[in-house]
């Protein structure tokens, strides 16, 4: 559990230099975090880590938000569409992975 980082490709990266730190070694790794922030999570990990297997599991929080309730909600569009924009943003920066 990393809880250094403060935002996704930070998270990426430490967890990467630990990885190397205590020479661990893995055949797949699972992801867990709020359903909204998934598929930047995903994609940034892809980029960092690009032969491992990811499992993405999304934990739940106090926004209920999750993919089949997300559009009823202000809060839970606003959550989507903030990661739509934080996608593009990583994706122009190139800390992501388009697989």
């Amino acid at each position: 559990c990393e809880e250094k980082s403060t935002n996704t490709k930070e998270n990426a990266l430490i967890c990467r230099n630990m990885v190397k730190k205590y020479h661990l070694k893995f055949g797949q790794v699972i992801l867990v975090t709020k359903p909204y922030h998934g598929r930047r999570l995903l994609m940034t990990f892809q980029k960092v880590f690009p032969r491992t297997k990811f499992i993405v599991i999304p934990a739940k929080d106090s926004t209920n938000i999750n993919r089949k309730n997300w559009w009823k909600k202000p809060e839970g569009r606003s959550k989507v569409f903030e990661e739509m924009s934080k996608i593009c943003e990583y994706y122009l920066k190139g800390d992501l992975a388009l697989k």
